[in-house]
């Protein structure tokens, strides 16, 4: 065996692999590329940053088991090689940087990791839609309690998580549908614990069509020329105090659920408002590989116009 290679031992080996990765994409030279204001004295403050996406990446629950798990990561020589850097700091030390890290400065170290992932989103969303011919979205809002007793985290509040009523955030989480891995994870965004999902339906979708760069073209006025030219027709069938209700109802329902989609495009204006009434959103989105210029509504009927109604469209 040649002296050459390397034969240090891991209980991450998966780390190891991730960190070769994430040098080939450059996401290690862009993390240390970003200035931050805090000093070196044994290690610098992007290595810690590093070690913390380390963490997330091994799935530790709390960030002191950097250090006090069976396998500590931070003595792991094989992974902190594989990740470009000499050792790795105490869990205490990571905590510490992380705490005094600026708004701006989280901010850039998150602009970098958009900047290296957006290629693998970009190359997913094609395949969607080579192969399935549109984009499925999943958002949902998943629990993250924390402890009862605790005193130091952010914007917490009791809510229902699991089958209790619990300390903690809400994740507003988003994935994509993907035809390599079955779901690729786009958005993640926490919320205190007592938010229910269907106040983030909209921001969801949005979080989605931000990452993909992908979203269809808003036909915000359509219903409302729609109800304009069907006015003559209500005060002939139901009188003329029907439109008045009708108008209410339309407001209402488009308050709920309404949804006006053309084909995909870059640009275009108006809002999102999704179906408020389920815990999992799914928005399904038309592609241009139908060669669709124009989309129909079809709405179905519904006893209370109030309600939140299923919005579908047609690819014409």
């Amino acid at each position: 065996m040649s002296h050459s290679e390397n034969n240090d031992l891991t209980h991450h080996a998966m780390l190891v692999a991730w960190g070769q990765f994430a040098q080939s994409i450059g996401l290690i030279q862009a993390v240390e590329a970003v200035p931050l204001h805090q000093k070196t004295v044994t290690h610098r403050p992007q290595t810690k940053i590093l070690e913390f996406f380390v963490a997330i990446l091994a799935g530790l629950k709390h960030l002191k088991d950097l250090s006090r798990s069976a396998h500590p990561i931070d003595r792991d020589e094989a992974v902190a090689k594989a990740w470009r850097q000499s050792c790795w700091a105490d869990s205490s030390g990571v905590s510490r940087t992380l705490s005094e890290l600026t708004r701006e400065e989280a901010e850039q170290v998150a602009n970098a990791l958009d900047r290296m992932t957006q290629p693998i989103v970009a190359e997913e969303v094609m395949k969607a839609l080579q192969l399935a011919g549109r984009l499925t979205y999943d958002g949902d809002l998943t629990d993250r309690p924390v402890s009862s007793r605790s005193t130091t985290c952010p914007n917490v509040a009791y809510g229902h998580m699991g089958n209790a009523l619990r300390l903690g955030y809400q994740a507003a989480m988003v994935s994509l549908h993907s035809p390599t891995d079955g779901r690729f994870w786009l958005s993640v965004v926490f919320h205190p614990g007592n938010t229910t999902s269907c106040t983030q339906a909209e921001a969801m979708v949005l979080a989605a069509e931000a990452k993909t760069g992908l979203r269809p073209l808003r036909r915000t006025d359509l219903l409302r020329s729609r109800e304009s030219k069907n006015r003559p027709r209500l005060r002939r069938t139901h009188g003329p105090g029907s439109v008045g209700r009708n108008r209410v109802a339309c407001s209402s329902s488009r308050t709920t659920a309404s949804l006006l989609v053309g084909p995909f495009g870059s640009k275009g204006n108006g809002l999102y408002h999704c179906l408020c009434q389920k815990v999992h959103v799914s928005a399904i989105y038309s592609s241009l590989a139908s060669g669709c210029t124009k989309a129909t509504l079809g709405v179905p009927p519904s006893d209370n116009a109030g309600e939140a109604q299923s919005f579908v469209v047609l690819a014409a």
